[in-house]
């Protein structure tokens, strides 16, 4: 069993495993930063380290127009990431024998953020690899 976090944004919710997470802040003074690809929002100040924030939204596509108020803080390795997002809305814990891999579910390139899915209440889960995020991230903005 492990445990989650669920992102809502919109109708879509997204979970990280808890051990990928450092964090979760109010969404503060964001200043942008140039010539970066449109979800790359800016970087956050957050208790003397910059962390460049993502807005999940842009970056899966998802159309709403709710404000996002919450930054997921996210450990990368030897990096971290800020995922702007609406709302964490819960923490959960799933079976890991239930989570099934997406990409026998749907038609997704191997470097898709989304990892697997599952049910929880009888909603659709997604699960995300945050690594994959980062890579995707790091081959836009060199």
């Amino acid at each position: 069993m492990k445990q989650f976090i669920v992102m809502q944004n919109g109708k879509t919710k997204i979970s990280i495993p808890i051990t990928d997470i450092k964090e979760i802040v109010l969404k503060e003074s964001i200043t942008k930063v140039p010539n970066m690809p449109d979800y790359m929002v800016g970087v956050q100040n957050i208790r003397g380290e910059i962390i460049n924030v993502i807005d999940i939204k842009k970056f899966l596509n998802i159309q709403d127009d709710v404000e996002s108020k919450k930054i997921v803080i996210c450990i990368l390795e030897d990096k971290m990431i800020g995922l702007l997002t609406e709302e964490v809305s819960e923490i959960i814990k799933l079976e890991t024998e239930n989570l099934k891999d997406i990409k026998e579910m749907l038609d997704i390139s191997d470097n898709n953020f989304y990892d697997k899915i599952t049910t929880y209440n009888d909603e659709p889960i997604i699960i995300a690899d945050i690594k994959k995020l980062k890579n995707t991230w790091s081959r836009e903005v060199q």
